[in-house]
């Protein structure tokens, strides 16, 4: 749970938890989830079998198949976490006016809004698994999450990082965001 310190303005989070509400974030702002819809992948990320969600944006081509034009990773990287835990940095203090998201993922995130808007974009997901979950726990987080395999989307044009940051606060946590070639 956050508690507030009123000295500083910051509040201060659990690692795991600021972790977690940097997705959340994600969930609500770009596919307009609620706390309830976002949950259960909130869960597999505490559990620490999600490692990766890429929301991605789209649109119809000629041929009516999707091609994608903008996306968002939020990749989370388990090892470097576990080593904060270790080291009894288990806490993270971030500014009260940031309501719970770190700024650079925050900038993310409002690049792929800002794409949604100005080109009327579909917003989608990706959910990317740790390495070396088992066939079962795959499995059953797929159906979990009432997810399916699906076939790779094709980028409108090739694609280029354009923005890749991790926040000072959580360092385990990358943030990148990638675009089609055309609109370099």
């Amino acid at each position: 749970m956050a508690s507030t310190n009123t000295h500083t303005q910051t509040e201060t989070f659990s690692r795991i938890l600021g972790v977690k509400n940097q997705f959340k974030i994600a969930f609500e702002r770009l596919m307009g989830y609620s706390s309830k819809q976002c949950q259960p992948y909130l869960d597999a990320i505490q559990k620490k079998v999600i490692n990766e969600i890429t929301f991605w944006v789209y649109t119809y081509d000629g041929h009516g198949e999707r091609e994608k034009w903008c996306e968002l990773v939020l990749y989370v990287d388990w090892d470097k976490h576990e080593h904060f835990l270790i080291e009894s940095k288990n806490e993270i203090f971030l500014k009260k006016s940031w309501n719970g998201t770190v700024p650079e993922v925050d900038v993310a995130i409002g690049m792929l809004e800002d794409a949604i808007k100005e080109f009327s974009l579909t917003p989608t997901f990706s959910v990317g698994f740790i390495k070396n979950i088992s066939k079962e726990d795959y499995n059953f987080y797929m159906r979990k999450l009432g997810l399916v395999e699906g076939k790779q989307v094709k980028w409108k044009t090739g694609s280029k990082s354009v923005y890749k940051k991790s926040p000072k606060e959580l360092s385990e946590l990358y943030a990148e965001v990638r675009v089609a070639d055309e609109f370099l």
